[in-house]
């Protein structure tokens, strides 16, 4: 058995723990989706129908398959989190993480059909378009790949080379997520939300969103300002992250660990509750809600790796015999204390 320490123990811990986080909305979100497309569009919403018909069973494929990468991601996180994991078992989900693209696919292929993608669609249909296939891009390889990201990390620490994962590493790694988080507060709220003010300023707030110009991506834009003002702040917090990963910002504090939940918690409150219950979506706001927690997350963890890993380590930093027998010696030490002090405490009472 690989003697392993007390950093070890820490740091695979942390990484499960982070893991059941991120792998919850996995399974939730897929639910919240599939709960909505059983009562109202399978399969006897027209849309479904005849050609179509298989779309259904490609997204209920797609989810089923999220469902249980979402439950493979808990139980290889909980188990790490109790000592309990394997390289093998995290193997498992890395390999089962590849079904992500069934839902991908799937759901692009959905938003060509709901906004009439056809030789007569017009150039603002290809323009939402175009802006939807970028958002679905940008925000379904940020809420896979936190996931992946947690795994394959874990898998390296289970593989004995958690030495490899310094701060350099984690910083490159926050820079590259904080660009995907931008990315889709750019093309995914700030620019559609602008051209929507701009196409509707006469008459706005839109009373009643009409598709497919202003329900973007399953979302209704009934107050463009809104959408506009959360994609700027998605954009913000996410340059942000990219500077500090490339050093162009101080980060040595925890500004960007405050900024993500103050972003999430106007995202809830600014588009998620206002614009779905006043544009008549209420069964989507669930599943918006929940699937953009990921990003927030995985930032405020790489953030703080970047922070605090060394910048390089020995390959026995998290197996170093010495340590094992010094953590082993206290915690023995300790034991023998609690012991002989129940032995005076009984023969007190005697």
């Amino acid at each position: 058995m690989v003697k392993q320490n007390i950093r070890y123990d820490t740091e695979v811990r942390q990484i499960g723990g982070i893991m059941m986080a991120l792998a919850m909305s996995l399974v939730f979100y897929p639910l919240f989706d599939t709960s909505t497309r059983l009562s109202v569009n399978f399969p006897d919403n027209d849309l479904y129908n005849g050609d179509e018909e298989s779309l259904s069973w490609a997204l209920l494929a797609g989810n089923v398959a999220i469902i249980v990468l979402g439950l493979l991601g808990m139980a290889i996180g909980f188990m790490a989190l109790t000592d309990f994991g394997h390289k093998y078992i995290t193997l498992v989900g890395l390999v089962w993480q590849q079904t992500a693209f069934v839902d991908w696919i799937a759901k692009m292929y959905e938003l060509s059909v709901t906004m009439g993608i056809g030789e007569n669609a017009s150039s603002t249909t290809d323009f939402y378009f175009s802006m939807g296939i970028l958002k679905m891009f940008f925000l379904k390889f940020m809420q896979y790949g936190s996931l992946a990201v947690m795994m394959f990390t874990l898998f390296t620490f289970q593989s004995r080379k958690g030495h490899t994962k310094n701060a350099s590493y984690y910083r490159k790694r926050l820079v590259f997520y904080s660009f995907l988080y931008a990315a889709n507060g750019i093309f995914g709220y700030l620019v559609p939300g602008a051209k929507i003010y701009l196409d509707n300023k006469d008459d706005l707030p839109v009373k009643k969103p009409i598709e497919p110009l202003v329900i973007f991506v399953g979302q209704p834009v009934t107050v463009p300002e809104i959408t506009l003002a959360a994609g700027a702040i998605f954009a913000l917090v996410g340059i942000y992250g990219m500077a500090r990963g490339l050093g162009l910002a101080q980060n040595d504090n925890t500004y960007l660990q405050a900024a993500l939940p103050v972003a999430y918690i106007a995202y809830l409150g600014a588009v998620v509750l206002t614009e779905f219950s006043i544009g008549g979506r209420p069964e989507g706001a669930m599943t918006a809600g929940v699937e953009a927690i990921n990003g927030h997350i995985i930032l405020s963890f790489l953030d703080h790796k970047a922070k605090t890993m060394p910048e390089t380590m020995d390959e026995d930093y998290f197996h170093d015999d010495a340590i094992v027998t010094k953590f082993g010696q206290e915690r023995e030490k300790k034991l023998k204390k609690e012991k002989e002090e129940e032995t005076v405490e009984a023969e007190g009472m005697a």
